[in-house]
């Protein structure tokens, strides 16, 4: 059986990975032929970056330090 918490998890995740992509689309890609780009290959793109990213690639990323929560 599906568990219905893991179909909305899945949902958000799939909403805020589109609004990413259409914001990385309208800031970065503004030649109308690199907004021309399929969304699936857009995807595909992006994917394939994230998982072959190596730790010399990411190390200039800055480390945020997040407040405590309140208690």
């Amino acid at each position: 059986m599906a568990c219905p918490r893991a179909t909305v998890v899945v949902s958000i995740l799939r909403r805020i990975a589109y609004t990413l992509l259409s914001l990385f689309r309208s800031v970065t890609q503004r030649s109308a032929e690199a907004r021309a780009v399929a969304w699936k290959q857009l995807f595909r793109h992006v994917t394939n970056v994230l998982v072959s990213a190596t730790a010399e690639q990411l190390q200039w990323l800055r480390r945020h330090r997040l407040p405590p929560l309140p208690t």
